[in-house]
């Protein structure tokens, strides 16, 4: 089944870069990249990263968030959605 995984994170000035897998393989954004820049120009922002859609069947996954350049970074939450 094909999926749409969401990340929801704070995207500020100075902000991180960083690369979200799913069971090891890297989830890229439109365009196909697959780092993200948690970045804003000015004002502190929470922002929906989406992701190209995959393919997932049943059972457990396992979501890395590695942090690939440094500045802070805030995560507010991790969701699927279906069809």
């Amino acid at each position: 089944q094909r999926a749409t995984v969401h990340l929801v994170a704070v995207h500020r000035p100075g902000g991180g870069t960083v690369r979200v897998l799913l069971d090891d393989q890297p989830l890229r954004v439109a365009g196909g990249a697959a780092e993200v820049r948690l970045q804003s120009a000015h004002a502190l922002r929470v922002l929906n990263v989406n992701f190209e859609p995959a393919d997932l069947k049943a059972g457990a996954r396992t979501v890395t968030i590695e942090c690939l350049e440094p500045g802070p970074v805030a995560l507010d939450y991790v969701w699927v959605k279906g069809g």
